[in-house]
């Protein structure tokens, strides 16, 4: 096993994580989804350790994660984020851009390095000479890339990565992580709203409301018997009123809910071989 979250809390004001668990293999590609303030972007901020947990454990090849030394661990976990342009220094080129991570590690990258990273992202050499503020988002975003594979890191976190860029240019980006993940064997955790991505590129799915995991297992599994919360996702709002909230965290919009929604929090429990799923009427 390569990465092993169990039992993750995180509370803050309004919301809260609530027994966050799952489990990640060496080179597999995960996905996440929920809607906008589910918590998605707090899990990969936990799994980039910016934000520590208020309880639980996260292994990764059996080591504490949060024990491993912030270098270290940048050497095995790397992020690419949404707005590219927001973590690249407007006035540096991008010949410094790509080289200032091996730098920070005390390392001497070469020439060929570099050329490695842009053939690897489909760049022209001429961006080397070029600042941020001068490329397009779609080149933007295959730097902020660049700069994240350049220690060879064994996990990428994918933040909704494409939500900023036009639908051509996501397209691109789906497949060049894609392409990465099999043929630099990087596991990868895509987060997105978008379920078409989502399940495009990953093996398993996790979907989350209000900081819980409503269903998790093989994509293909939740395609065919997904959970209503999954299915509210997939073909947008019910038409149904809303009903006051309830112990489900689903309970308010389903069209599905019973009383024992209102009254108690389902378990997720298995529906299928590799399936999970939290619901009373599953």
């Amino acid at each position: 096993m390569f990465l092993e979250m169990k039992g993750i809390t995180k509370s803050f004001k309004k919301f809260k994580i609530k027994d966050l668990s799952f489990k990640m293999e060496k080179g597999e590609i995960v996905g996440l989804v929920g809607i906008s303030g589910s918590g998605k972007t707090t899990i990969a901020s936990m799994l980039l350790k910016l934000i520590l947990p208020d309880s639980g454990s996260y292994l990764i090849n059996g080591r504490n994660a949060l024990s491993i030394k912030r270098k270290d661990f940048s050497r095995i976990v790397q992020g690419i984020f949404q707005n590219p342009a927001r973590a690249l220094n407007p006035r540096k080129k991008v010949s410094f851009l790509l080289k200032e991570p091996y730098l920070a590690h005390g390392k001497s990258p070469d020439d060929l390095e570099i050329k490695r990273l842009l053939e690897s992202l489909s760049l022209p050499k001429e961006v080397l000479n070029e600042t941020p503020n001068n490329l397009s988002g779609g080149q933007l975003q295959r730097i902020a890339i660049a700069r994240a594979l350049s220690l060879r890191p064994s996990f990428l976190i994918a933040d909704e990565p494409t939500s900023a860029l036009d639908p051509t240019v996501q397209i691109q980006i789906i497949d060049l992580i894609l392409k990465l993940n099999r043929k630099e064997k990087i596991g990868i955790f895509f987060i997105s709203h978008d379920l078409n991505q989502v399940f495009y590129l990953s093996e398993k799915v996790i979907v989350i409301s209000e900081g819980i995991i409503m269903e998790m297992g093989d994509a293909d599994e939740i395609m065919k018997n997904p959970h209503p919360y999954t299915m509210y996702l997939m073909k947008g709002k019910f038409s149904e009123a809303n009903r006051e909230k309830g112990k489900c965290p689903f309970y308010s919009i389903c069209p599905l809910a019973k009383e024992i929604c209102r009254d108690s929090m389902p378990e997720l429990k298995k529906t299928g071989e590799n399936h999970l799923t939290r619901c009373h009427l599953l």
